[in-house]
Parts: C-alpha cells; structure tokens; sequence
C-alpha cells in the first residue's frame, strides 16, 4: 500500500474521483523499493542433508542426550549448509536465478522469489555506486593460443550465451571498485572443459570489451576489482605496456560470505 501512495503522491499533488485533477503537479522521481527476508523466511529456506548414520541417531529413541547434543552442536554448521537462506554460493554461476522460497501476504503458502544479488552485495560493500550498467551479452569462437592456452574471440550479440554486468563506485575505504557479474553457462550445462571457456570469454570481455588491465600501479582507476565464478583471469599487460605482476582481485562469492556473517560467532 506505501509504494501505491508514494506512486501516486508524485504524479500528481490532486486528485479526484480516483483520477489526477492535474499531472503537471507531480514531482521527478525515482524510489526503490526492496523486501527483506524475514525470519520465517530464512527458516522455510533451509535444507537438511543427512547421512544414513546421521538419520539412524534421530531415529534411535535411546540416543536422545547425543541427539539434543548434535542438533545444537553440528546440525545447523553441517546439514543445513548451502541452504539458499544461509547464501548457496553454488548457484552464483548465474546470479539472475538465485531463488527463496517466499511467504505469501497470506502466510499459507510459498512462491519462489528471484534474490537481487547484485544489489545486495552493494550493500555488503557499503558501496557509492557511480553506474550500473546494462547486461552485455556475447557469443565467442575459441581457438588454442600461446603455450596451449584457451582464448576467445567474443562478439557482442543480443541473445548471446554469455552475459556480463558491471558496477563502479567506491568503498567505505575511498578504493574505486568494480563488482563485474557474469554467468557461466558452460559450467552450468556440465561440458567439457566447460570453465575453461567460460573463462577464456571473461578474459576477452575484461580486456576487449571493458579495457580492464589491472596493476601494481597507484594510477589505475580501479583499486579492487571483484568477479563471480571460479577464474584465472589473464591479463597480460598493464596500461604501460609493462608485464603485470599481480592484478587486486577478488572472488564475489568469498567476500559475499566474508561480509554477510561479519561479527556472527557459533557458540555451543
């Protein structure tokens, strides 16, 4: 009912029978609007993965002592773990499709609820974001290059198999950061050497497409730059021209994590 009000508030300041007296009373406006998981929700969301002894001691009616001692000790570290609710970094090779099973307003039932990863690890990061850009899709050819090495050529194509996003601001610490979000459909779709092709395209997309040529330099714009998937991103050259040592990068998954159970200790 807010975000209705709040629509309708901005459009126009009168109104009348239902309809706006006048629309050039309203406002330029952009507000967001964002649902945060509840606790029922985090609940309903966690899924056990026992082992045939693990089910043997909840069965065996005498073991009740070392049950309540497991349940508070292991269960929620151990077979609730990769719960989409306790953040399922398996299902980051394609961050559009990251699901919660939601309540309804009613409470009796469930629907699955697409997750914004994307804006949720900007939070994460504290991060002033300066752009956000659309998805850029490509497809690519591939070819053996030097020392055997796996490249790509990509071409930018409207429904391409590959598809990548990118973020630019800045942290809490004053680092410029990007935050570059693809998926990786090879991996997904189980081929052979299906990582190796996913990352021969992110190589050719960082460099090709996005001029991305990390180094040990104080004058680059970027100060960290954050990939989701599994990588060994090659980028053989700084903006000098000078072989680069080691690129500031770091694994979306990993500081995903890292931020999202700060200051949470397992006490037992």
């Amino acid at each position: 009912m807010l975000k209705l009000r709040l629509a309708k508030v901005v459009y126009s300041q009168e109104w009348k029978n239902g309809k706006p007296v006048a629309r050039d009373t309203g406002i330029s406006h952009c507000f967001k609007y964002i649902r945060l998981e509840s606790y029922e929700d985090t609940l309903g969301n966690l899924s056990l993965k026992r082992s045939a002894g693990q089910e043997q001691l909840f069965k065996n009616n005498e073991n009740d002592e070392a049950r309540q001692a497991y349940v508070m000790n292991y269960m929620l570290d151990v077979e609730t773990r990769d719960s989409q609710s306790l953040l399922n970094t398996q299902k980051f090779l394609d961050p559009t499709q990251y699901q919660l099973n939601v309540r309804s307003a009613a409470g009796d039932e469930t629907v699955p609820i697409n997750v914004d990863l994307l804006e949720s690890f900007n939070y994460l990061l504290g991060l002033e974001v300066e752009h956000i850009a659309a998805p850029i899709y490509f497809n690519a050819e591939f070819k053996q290059g030097d020392f055997g090495r796996l490249q790509a050529e990509v071409k930018q194509k409207k429904d391409g198999k590959w598809w990548f996003r990118t973020v630019y601001g800045k942290n809490n610490a004053g680092q410029q950061v990007l935050v570059v979000w693809r998926n990786l459909p090879s991996v997904i779709a189980g081929e052979d050497d299906g990582l190796l092709h996913d990352n021969a395209v992110l190589d050719a997309v960082l460099v090709e497409k996005l001029k991305i040529r990390l180094s040990e330099s104080q004058d680059d714009e970027i100060d960290i730059l954050y990939i989701n998937g599994d990588h060994n991103i090659h980028i053989p050259r700084d903006r000098k021209g000078e072989l680069m040592e080691q690129a500031r990068l770091q694994l979306i998954e990993e500081a995903f994590h890292r931020l999202m159970f700060a200051d949470t200790e397992t006490t037992h």
